[in-house]
Parts: structure tokens; sequence; C-alpha cells
């Protein structure tokens, strides 16, 4: 007995559908040329916008800000904590 999958397949041709155009590959890299040549394009300076040159600079700083708050938090927690058991 043949499994469903099988039974499905039995019915297919075994031929390619697919087929490539007559002169194809004859004519291939003319056309490649023709595109290289029309598509090329004058490479300039990229335009870097201001928030583009400070945008790293401002989440350094953030980080460094939010590092020394929670530093200065624990320092301020840990004193208090100290100081009310020396009581």
């Amino acid at each position: 007995m043949k499994k469903q999958s099988e039974q499905g397949f039995s019915g297919l041709k075994k031929e390619n559908p697919f087929r490539v155009p007559d002169n194809y590959f004859d004519n291939l890299p003319e056309k490649i040329q023709v595109n290289i040549h029309t598509r090329e394009k004058v490479i300039g300076m990229p335009v870097t916008r201001i928030i583009d040159y400070i945008k790293p600079h401002l989440a350094l700083a953030a980080a460094i800000l939010g590092f020394a708050l929670i530093g200065y938090t624990g320092f301020r927690y840990f004193i208090n904590r100290n100081s009310d058991s020396q009581i």
C-alpha cells in the first residue's frame, strides 16, 4: 500500500516545467554591462546630521548619570542605615 503522499505525487509529470529563453546566455554579458553603465552613481560624502553625531554621546552621558544616581542612592541608604543602628 502506497503512502498518501506517494499517491499524490504519482500523477505529476517528471519533466521540468521551467525553461530558459532562447539565446538568454548569449546576450547576458552585454545586458549586464549596459545595466552597470546606466546605473553608475557618483558617490559623495555622506550627510551626517548633528543628532547622529550627538546620540552616542548622549547615551554615554545618560548611562554615567544613571550609574552615579544608583551609587549615590545606595551610599545614602547605607549611611542612613548605619546612623540609625548607632542610635
